[in-house]
């Protein structure tokens, strides 16, 4: 049986939090989210250093880029509804 390695989180004010987390749950967790390998090394290596900071920003980029194609699409889908009100659909 695979030994399960446990990180230690931390909050923005650097006090622990009180649960830990095993990195097979933490990485497929990533790999559900859609998360590539590169992200999912960065994100396991930042996380491993307790560059707490770093696995935030990694996680803050990753939710920004959904967030931006959601924003992106909603934009064409106004301008697909525009035209068809304008051609009184």
């Amino acid at each position: 049986m695979k030994e399960k390695t446990l990180y230690s989180l931390y909050r923005k004010d650097g006090t622990q939090m009180n649960h830990q987390i095993a990195s097979d749950a933490v990485i497929q967790n990533l790999k559900d989210a859609g998360c590539e390998d590169v992200f999912i090394e960065r994100f396991i290596l930042a996380l491993e250093n307790n560059q707490n900071k770093e696995v935030f920003l990694l996680l803050r980029g990753w939710l920004n880029s959904p967030l931006y194609e959601i924003q992106n699409n909603q934009h064409k889908l106004d301008c697909l509804d525009y035209q068809k009100r304008k051609l009184g659909g």
